[in-house]
């Protein structure tokens, strides 16, 4: 809903500045013409603006970046969580100080979430290396910690480890 809005509106300037521009050269009268030539230019320069702020805005950029993060937190794999943070990051420490207080809690609830999906990986890696050296009872015993870590995985990182699941699943079954 939201891009279409935006879609609207950048129809709505296109059209505007058309509109300005056809009445600008239609029109004989000198007044009217430097009328429409003002106009013109306030609304490039309106543009001009919301371009900046749309897309070059460190905070507008940041708000933006920390959406898509927040977003992809339950998806997407390891290595894209930590380059996306790492964007996330380094557009904190561009923006002014006093705005830093608005994005700080964001900012570490990303970092505290992908911090635990890092510490999940290396439990995983722990638990598939404890695997392959041990008896079928401490076998079991991974089995069931490597199942509950294996639940609070992203999607993708789920289907990374998916073979070593059934792996483990399929030892265990059969004894």
């Amino acid at each position: 809903m939201k891009k279409r809005g935006l879609l609207v509106w950048y129809l709505a300037i296109i059209v505007l500045v058309a509109v300005l521009i056809a009445l600008y050269v239609i029109v004989n009268d000198q007044l009217y013409q430097n009328i429409f030539l003002a106009l013109l230019i306030v609304v490039l320069i309106l543009i001009a603006l919301f371009l900046y702020y749309e897309f070059a805005h460190h905070p507008s950029v940041l708000r933006k970046k920390l959406y898509e993060l927040e977003e992809e937190l339950k998806e997407e794999s390891l290595d894209f969580l930590k380059k996306k943070y790492m964007e996330v990051y380094h557009l904190y420490l561009k923006i002014p100080e006093r705005k830093k207080s608005h994005f700080y809690p964001r900012v570490t609830a990303a970092h505290q979430l992908v911090e635990g999906q890092m510490k999940r990986h290396h439990k995983v890696e722990d638990l598939i290396s404890r695997a392959e050296k041990a008896t079928f009872m401490e076998l079991c015993q991974v089995y069931t910690e490597f199942r509950k870590v294996f639940k609070e995985l992203t999607s993708k990182s789920q289907q990374h480890y998916y073979h070593h699941y059934s792996y483990l699943k399929d030892k265990v079954e059969r004894g």
